[in-house]
């Protein structure tokens, strides 16, 4: 039996799952049923939409708490959205505009690529995420979304950034560098936000990437910094020895390698058709343990989280999947209520003179119970015994119709709903009237781990659009 079936039952499900692993560590029994419930309750999930068509592509995600989830996206707007209200009550976050400096930014012809990245600090008071520029950082005040200062000094846009304490922070971005920053938040209390330069080359923005830094993440439990590079490398840095790179991991046949999630003992990496396990513990420099493949080989995986023992990814088509670390599977998943089942088989018409002569009577010759009576009252001269066996008959045909037509397949993913789409001159181009599938940009659990929330948008570059919903 499989893990997600045995996981439907609650209590006794919880124990012999327990007994079978008898895993209790790190986090003990409490976490071990936590991760139980998590499993069962995906079947369960239904999603329920927040529409912004002011919006566009929402790209990265994060809870401030139970109620409110902070959403970026590609227009540059930093959204706080109300998950217990019916529409999301949405609205945008003003942040201070980007200050003057001595040198340029990536500027293409379309304009900025928007907010790719947020964190929170572990106490929860600051937030960092993408400024005006898609190139700084800027630090704000969870309280009241005060300004606390812009981070300034890298020359493309910022793609990663990660609370190592509650004052200090580390950020990647396309320029190939990491920099490590310290934050005063105390310093400007009822004054001005400050704004923080550093030189490109100031020992504390160093470029330790060949390619693009596409992900910046921060282990809590190893206290090292977790870089992903486009060239395909996992590297890991010492915050106390100023981002020292103490390991390098090598992810064979890397291609779009854009997300990236990290635990104690595992770093999950998205690439364009499968999503990589690698053991930060291991000194091979190839360190992949596992592949998961994608149920959408060529649109890529977009974001990935885990949680506790469970990889939750999107990919570039809308489909959000789950592995279960423990089975080395991915959960099946029920059909939702609504969904069309196969149509029952009709019931076998009686020969034509019983249907005549029932017509006649004006019992009906549509076959089935009434045809069935009509023949008892001429053809059986009210025999009772002969009528039911004729229904049982009739009805053991029906079952052996049903179980010969096939069973519909489970479902090892969850998809994104219609969302919004802008009809511009690229829909009807090159779409005509079709669906389009939104990628799931970003996905989080919340505090409680029960409920999922995705945002993402059209993957096809030109096309305008988004998708934000709560799974619960």
């Amino acid at each position: 039996m499989s893990t997600f079936r045995v996981c439907q039952n609650s209590a006794a499900a919880m124990l012999a799952y327990t007994e079978i692993t008898g895993d209790y560590r790190r986090n003990g029994i409490k976490s071990r049923t936590y991760a139980i419930k998590q499993r069962g309750l995906i079947s369960m999930l239904r999603q329920r939409e927040f529409r912004s068509p002011e919006a566009d592509k929402a790209f990265a995600c994060k809870w401030l708490d139970n109620d409110r989830i902070l959403v970026g996206t590609k227009d540059n707007k930093l959204l706080e959205i109300n998950v217990n209200s019916k529409y999301g009550n949405i609205r945008e976050i003003r942040r201070p505009i980007d200050p003057p400096r001595n040198f340029s930014t990536q500027n293409t012809g379309w304009g900025s690529c928007g907010i790719h990245s947020m964190d929170i600090t572990p106490s929860g008071d600051l937030l960092a995420t993408g400024g005006t520029d898609a190139a700084d950082c800027v630090v704000l005040r969870t309280s009241d979304y005060s300004p606390v200062t812009t981070l300034i000094g890298h020359r493309d846009w910022l793609f990663g950034n990660a609370w190592v304490s509650d004052r200090h922070l580390v950020t990647g971005s396309r320029d190939r560098a990491m920099a490590l920053w310290t934050i005063n938040p105390d310093e400007n209390i009822g004054l001005p936000p400050t704004v923080q330069e550093y030189n490109y080359h100031s020992p504390q923005m160093k470029k330790k990437y060949e390619g693009k830094v596409r992900e910046v993440k921060y282990d809590r439990d190893l206290r090292l910094v977790v870089g992903l590079g486009t060239e395909g490398v996992v590297k890991l840095h010492d915050p106390n020895l100023g981002l020292r790179v103490l390991r390098t991991l090598t992810i064979p046949n890397a291609r779009e390698l854009v997300s990236m999630a990290v635990r104690q003992d595992l770093v999950a990496v998205g690439g364009l058709s499968r999503v990589c396990l690698l053991d930060p513990r291991k000194r091979d420099p190839d360190a992949v343990v596992h592949e998961i493949a994608s149920p959408d080989p060529s649109e890529g995986i977009r974001s990935i989280c885990i949680s506790n023992d469970l990889v939750s990814f999107g990919t570039g088509k809308g489909k959000i999947a789950f592995f279960d670390l423990r089975a080395s599977n991915c959960l099946s998943i029920d059909a939702e209520p609504g969904e069309e089942m196969p149509p029952r088989p009709p019931t076998p018409a009686p020969p034509a003179t019983d249907a005549a002569n029932t017509a006649d009577q004006g019992g009906g010759g549509g076959g089935g119970l009434a045809s069935l009576l009509a023949l008892s009252r001429f053809e059986y001269g009210h025999q009772p015994n002969q009528v039911l066996q004729l229904m049982r008959n009739e009805l053991d045909e029906d079952e052996e119709a049903l179980d010969a037509l096939p069973a519909p397949k489970p479902r090892h993913y969850l998809e994104t709903g219609p969302g919004w789409v802008q009809e511009n001159a690229t829909y009807f181009s090159y779409f005509g009237g079709r669906r389009v599938h939104h990628a799931c940009y970003a996905h989080a659990w919340d505090p409680s781990g029960t409920r999922l929330f995705a945002c993402g948008g059209p993957l096809a570059f030109g096309l305008s659009g988004g998708y934000m919903a709560l799974w619960e």
